[in-house]
């Protein structure tokens, strides 16, 4: 029966992550709306950030090889029966339209991961954006939330590296 419960709520954490996304908004200032537990997680494992105007944490990753990923925690959360849950994630590549290789290749990539996943959301603009999200207690302590923010950024960097061959993001 526990096996049962833990599938079905990895399964709704996944459905969740698909279209629950925080975008960067107009560059003005949004500390009011940051989530203060972030602010601390992210100050106790002493990383650098910037918060957006919709409040998300934007944190940049060196990753070798002169590469970078930038990150987004969000501060919005949401719940699952007693869980809060806060997402965190990073755009693989923008193209005004997905691939079936591109499309099959995310897919194979998901299979591989421990936490974390590709999802494809397309814009106003009419851009698509892939999209690598890992989802965290919204408490989680900043050794987790470094972790897992390195393992999106890393994620995120792969795929940007492979399909794209530059590192804009």
């Amino acid at each position: 029966m526990k096996k049962c419960i833990r599938l079905a709520i990895g399964a709704a954490v996944c459905a969740i992550g698909f279209n629950t996304f925080a975008f960067v908004g107009d560059g003005t200032d949004g500390s009011e709306k940051a989530d203060k537990r972030v602010q601390r997680a992210l100050d106790s494992a002493e990383l650098k950030y910037s918060i957006d105007s919709d409040g998300d944490f934007k944190v940049s990753w060196g990753l070798g090889d002169d590469r970078s990923h930038l990150t987004f925690v969000n501060s919005n959360t949401m719940t699952l029966g007693e869980f809060e849950l806060r997402e965190i994630w990073a755009v693989g590549f923008t193209t005004d339209e997905v691939t079936d290789h591109q499309m099959r290749r995310l897919l194979e990539l998901n299979s591989q991961y421990k936490i974390g996943s590709w999802s494809i959301k397309k814009m106003r603009s009419g851009k698509v954006w892939a999209i690598f999200t890992a989802t965290v207690a919204a408490n989680c302590s900043g050794a987790t939330l470094k972790k897992v923010t390195g393992v999106v950024a890393a994620s995120a960097d792969e795929v940007e590296k492979e399909f794209l061959g530059t590192d804009d993001l």
